[in-house]
């Protein structure tokens, strides 16, 4: 891939970042006496322009939503390769094919969740039904009937989740792969490890058979996914001491310990993410230009907003301070 295309995009990306909140805004927000006080702070940032067309504080959730989408057509309209601008989308592609599937078994309508990212693609994909075997068209056509024929032969909605999940995987280190880029081949690859070891923590809590492990497993990360289920009769502790020293070990014992004290995985993800979030700030802040500054981009715009969604439900339900605090992700800036 030419970086010299990237030059321009990424001085005005560069610009973007200069937007993000800072701990100190984060601080003013999870210490607010209520919603609405921590409303009225979030209107002092780039957020006034979603919050002021929503007509109570309560619907906070529109305006996270919108400043999402546009953060994605920024973006869309910045990166000079689509196929960067895929890797960054396919996410919601895929999420899309879950939904279509679901409608398709249950007969209702879903409208109303699905991803705008990619929106354009969904009468492609309910038209792959109205055939028995469906038409042949694109991967992205052809993965909605695979997950539908998944479902046939199983009856098991679950698989679908599996199925769609690899594929999802698949495609994005493909393409990656493909364009030469080596720290968001390297990023995907340590959220396979994560989410691998998180599918075994939940199998092993809900006492679930190792086949389920087996096939939830996604491959192509880092650590073999046959050496993780070689731990599923031996205690947790004893598949994340034997990666103690990988590079996402430090993480692995903070999420393990934040599960034995909550007895749920919300925090394994809080870590996860701080991971991601800290390869990309090591990596990507001392670049002058790339492709990779995009990405790391929209990475930070969706963490930020999964903060502020936390922080308002927060204020919303009367949390603590301290409590929100703790389950803020580490941001970029």
């Amino acid at each position: 891939m030419d970086r010299e295309k990237f030059v321009q995009a990424s001085v005005r990306i560069r610009n973007l970042e200069k937007k993000l909140l800072t701990k100190i805004q984060f601080e003013r927000l999870y210490e607010a006496e209520n919603l609405e006080e921590a409303i009225k702070h979030l209107n002092e940032t780039a957020y006034s322009e979603d919050l002021a067309k929503i007509d109570r504080a309560e619907n906070f959730e529109i305006a996270l939503s919108n400043s999402l989408n546009r953060t994605y057509s920024e973006v869309l309209k910045l990166s000079p390769v689509k196929e960067l601008v895929d890797v960054l989308t396919y996410r919601f592609a895929f999420h899309n094919i879950k939904l279509a599937v679901k409608e398709k078994i249950l007969q209702e309508n879903f409208e109303h969740i699905y991803s705008k990212v990619h929106y354009e693609d969904l009468p492609k994909l309910k038209k792959q039904f109205e055939t028995e075997k469906g038409e042949k068209g694109t991967w992205y056509e052809d993965t909605v009937i695979q997950a539908y024929k998944v479902f046939e032969d199983t009856k098991d909605p679950e698989k679908i989740e599996f199925f769609v999940d690899k594929r999802y995987f698949e495609k994005v280190l493909e393409v990656s792969k493909n364009l030469g880029l080596d720290l968001i081949e390297e990023y995907f690859k340590n959220m396979i490890d994560f989410l691998n070891i998180r599918t075994f923590i939940r199998c092993k809590r809900d006492e679930q058979d190792i086949s389920i492990l087996k096939a939830a497993l996604i491959q192509d990360g880092y650590i073999d996914t046959e050496d993780i289920a070689s731990y599923f009769y031996k205690d947790i502790e004893d598949l994340i001491n034997s990666y103690k020293n990988s590079k996402i070990g430090k993480s692995l014992i903070l999420a393990l310990k934040g599960y034995n004290d909550t007895g749920r995985l919300l925090l394994f993800e809080k870590y996860m993410e701080n991971f991601l979030t800290n390869l990309l700030k090591e990596k990507v802040q001392r670049m002058t230009y790339g492709p990779e500054i995009i990405f790391a981009y929209v990475h930070a715009k969706e963490v930020e907003i999964k903060n502020l969604r936390i922080c308002l439900v927060g204020r919303a339900n009367g949390l603590s301070a301290d409590f929100i605090k703790e389950r803020l992700r580490e941001i970029y800036v």
